[in-house]
């Protein structure tokens, strides 16, 4: 019995010391996978096919934008999800709220009025330059009266610029003109659940498992929480990277762009849309100023002419034509009951480019010409609805 005792008190002995020799193992492999990355190793630079496509006169400058694109770090905002951080680079300006640069192509001229752009990355600007977005290109073209600024970020849908609109300018002055472009990014991030984000999922799985130590909720389980953190984290944290390296690595989230499409999202889509097109009327109208909502064009809502890759998109179905139908039903719902309100504040882009060929980047981002076409048709249309 003695000797049978004493064998399992060893092998006990040996397993927790492999246990430890391993966690060791792993912490040491980690700290120098580190070391060596940050003072040996090049940082490899992310690049995207798009900055190849006709689209882009110049490639040189496309494949740029996307290498500075991928160096760009989110933070995480309450009530708006998240924002981009400072950044300072040859296509790409960035200050330390989150907003993008835009060119005053009329320094000397004195401005007489303030117009915000809200959107998603086809106002932040996509594809192009901080010369070429939309806000810049409408400040070239117009007659410079206007001071501009940019409050468009990647993935954004319409309820998170509501969102940040209101927090921004709580107690500020909100600009003279309120410009909200949309469209694209609320069937993308709908997944049949109103009001959320194409992030939501992530955020989510991030968020898992985490302590409830607020207000004294669940804490009787905190200690127990922050030791199954902690135990063996090296080792798990040394194999969580080894299993990635071995997953498909896409450097761009065009493949992400495939959604689930029935007569319950349309709705859902449409309404959510309105609403919040809605609420962000009345909060500028409240403040005395004017406000404008914009449906942007797709290549699907625009009939523009497909060039091969973007038919190749469709083939392989990425982009489903059917997705953007719900374009239909916040044109028709907007014809009757509360949303009548919005007509006078609603600029239908969505058919540009009709039968135009080398306009988008892909389903939805526009290069310069189309980029300088939107900016022409919004100084048009503005010009109209102020006389």
């Amino acid at each position: 019995m003695k000797k049978a005792l004493k064998i399992i008190s060893i092998n006990i002995i040996v397993l927790f010391a492999i246990i430890i020799l391993l966690d060791l193992f792993s912490l040491i492999a980690i700290n120098t996978s580190k070391l060596i990355s940050d003072n040996f190793s090049k940082p490899k630079e992310r690049t995207d096919f798009r900055a190849n496509f006709p689209v882009y006169k110049n490639k040189a400058q496309a494949s740029i934008f996307y290498k500075e694109l991928y160096k760009i770090k989110l933070e995480y905002r309450s009530y708006f999800e998240w924002r981009a951080l400072a950044f300072n680079g040859y296509a790409i300006n960035i200050d330390s709220n989150g907003i993008r640069s835009t060119i005053d192509y009329h320094p000397a001229v004195p401005k007489n009025k303030s117009i915000s752009f809200f959107g998603g990355s086809t106002i932040w600007g996509f594809g192009v330059n901080d010369s070429s977005t939309i806000p810049s290109l409408f400040s070239k073209n117009s007659n410079g009266e206007y001071t501009i600024t940019n409050y468009g970020e990647q993935g954004y849908r319409a309820f998170q610029s509501l969102q940040l609109m209101q927090i921004y300018f709580i107690n500020k002055n909100l600009s003279d003109i309120v410009v909200f472009y949309d469209g694209a990014n609320n069937y993308r991030a709908l997944n049949e659940r109103s009001f959320s984000s194409n992030r939501e999922n992530s955020i989510i799985e991030r968020l898992k498992g985490m302590d409830q130590d607020l207000n004294g909720i669940n804490n009787s389980n905190v200690e127990a929480t922050k030791l199954s953190k902690h135990y063996l984290y090296p080792t798990r944290y040394f194999l969580s990277k080894i299993v990635n390296k071995f997953k498909k690595n896409n450097n761009s989230d065009i493949t992400n762009f495939r959604l689930k499409h029935n007569e319950i999202t349309d709705s859902l889509a449409a309404t959510e849309l309105l609403e919040t097109w809605l609420l962000a009327k009345n909060f500028t109208e409240s403040k005395g100023k004017q406000f404008y909502c914009v449906l942007q064009p797709t290549f699907f809502s625009s009939n523009a002419i497909l060039s091969n890759y973007i038919k190749e998109g469709i083939n392989n179905g990425i982009y489903n034509e059917k997705t953007y139908k719900y374009y239909n039903l916040v044109i028709n719902y907007m014809k009757k009951d509360k949303y009548t309100t919005l007509n006078k504040n609603f600029i239908d882009l969505s058919a540009t480019f009709y039968k135009k060929d080398n306009i988008y980047i892909d389903f939805c981002h526009l290069a310069y010409q189309g980029n300088e076409t939107i900016a022409n048709d919004l100084i048009q249309r503005l010009t109209i609805k102020n006389n």
